[in-house]
């Protein structure tokens, strides 16, 4: 069965420059949408597929940036955290950045103590944001630092009992980051020197990252944020649009999911939060948002939700099971639950999903209206795993909370 991509994808791909290369630069991938063209056999071996390394990584489960042959993420070790950069084909690591970052009692860490953020590779550069709000522009080559921002401490942004999660995204000559407060829910750092470009938004943040899209012909952000999702012209910071989103908003994390095609944003979250579609209409400089619907019967908590067709999938729940859920994304309308797997992470291969849940479970299904068809499925380690894949190529690179293990799919 071949599943028609979302014009919004190939809308969003044309906006980064490295969407037509075989790279995962940032959290998401390519265009941050958690797709890539790779097609992948519909089998496995019996032992699943060959690894290629595996290494152990410092505690968190701070995504994998892949880029020019290097691959980068972010670990804890004691009280300090470290960015790991390794060879993409032996897992050795090439440089560290090694910083203090030591966490206040008001911190809850009974999930871990982070990294939480995914760095993210533009310009000859890695950007990194600490569970503790610090952020890093170091040199791609060596790991060395040419500036540093403290989003919390340094520029009063919102604090967390959960630490920062958020990763950067870049525009232009800017990479763009949640810190929240008035004035500067969404803050854009020059890449060069770290020099504020704009700041906007009167927002608390929550733990969800930013995206672009395209609406009417023009480029957005599209944040989630603490009670709100909302949208900002990327070169001025101008707030373009909101709309509530409530729960326990400090808690929203999924990031929300947007097809250019008729305009839908679906946006989810757990602790009260629920799901809703608003559809966004350009008028003119303007942009009108309508809601279709809302309820709680779908409740994405941290993992990432996929639009395929006019159906999204994602496992929903909060305490309890947390079953995989399609919903029609146009009524709200939830067409079939399926627990064959725990909580998962998904990445579009081509036509299938590779999928790896929480328990370390990693597999390659069809999803479709009429249910989950599962292909091929090995349990890779039994060590949390709630980090989505990173998928270069035919490589994919998973990572539970202490390692990293690179795959080759047939």
């Amino acid at each position: 069965m071949r599943f028609p991509q979302p014009a919004a994808t190939l809308a969003v791909t044309l906006l980064l420059p490295s969407a037509g290369r075989a790279e995962w630069p940032q959290w998401g991938g390519p265009a941050r949408d958690f797709r890539v063209a790779t097609e992948v056999a519909p089998r496995w071996p019996e032992k699943g597929p060959a690894v290629r390394w595996q290494r152990p990584l410092d505690d968190g489960y701070s995504g994998v940036a892949v880029a020019d042959g290097l691959l980068v993420t972010m670990g804890r070790r004691g009280d300090s955290e470290v960015v790991i950069a390794a060879s993409l084909e032996s897992g050795e690591t090439l440089w560290t950045h090694e910083y203090p970052a030591p966490l206040p009692g008001w911190m809850r860490t009974n999930h871990g103590v982070g990294p939480r953020s995914t760095p993210l590779l533009a310009g000859g550069r890695v950007f990194t944001v600490g569970i503790m709000g610090t952020m890093f522009c170091l040199d791609r080559a060596g790991g060395a630092v040419l500036w540093r921002r403290d989003l919390v401490t340094g520029l009063g942004g919102t604090r967390n009992d959960r630490g920062y999660a958020s990763s950067p995204l870049s525009f232009g000559d800017t990479v763009i980051v949640p810190v929240g407060g008035d004035g500067q829910a969404l803050v854009a750092f020059r890449q060069s020197d770290g020099e504020v470009a704009w700041k906007s938004g009167d927002f608390d943040r929550g733990l969800s990252s930013p995206m672009l899209v395209r609406l009417g012909g023009r480029t957005q952000v599209v944040a989630l944020l603490n009670a709100f999702v909302a949208g900002f012209d990327p070169a001025s910071g101008r707030e373009l649009w909101k709309h509530p989103h409530g729960g326990r908003g400090e808690r929203n994390v999924s990031v929300p999911v947007f097809d250019g095609t008729d305009g839908l944003l679906f946006v989810s979250s757990a602790y009260g939060g629920g799901s809703r579609v608003v559809r966004l209409v350009a008028d003119g400089e303007a942009v009108r948002v309508e809601e279709l619907w809302a309820d709680e019967q779908v409740r994405v908590m941290f993992t990432n939700a996929l639009r395929i067709g006019d159906h999204v999938y994602a496992s929903s729940g909060d305490f309890g099971p947390v079953p995989l859920t399609a919903l029609d994304v146009k009524t709200g309308a939830v067409a079939w639950r399926d627990r064959t797997f725990a909580r998962l992470s998904m990445v579009q291969v081509g036509e299938r999903v590779l999928v790896l849940d929480e328990t370390g479970a990693l597999g390659l299904v069809s999803l479709s209206p009429k249910g989950l068809e599962v292909h091929a499925r090995v349990q890779l380690r039994e060590d949390r795993a709630w980090t989505p894949p990173s998928v270069v190529g035919r490589r994919a690179y998973v990572r539970t909370r202490t390692e990293l293990i690179a795959l080759e799919l047939p």
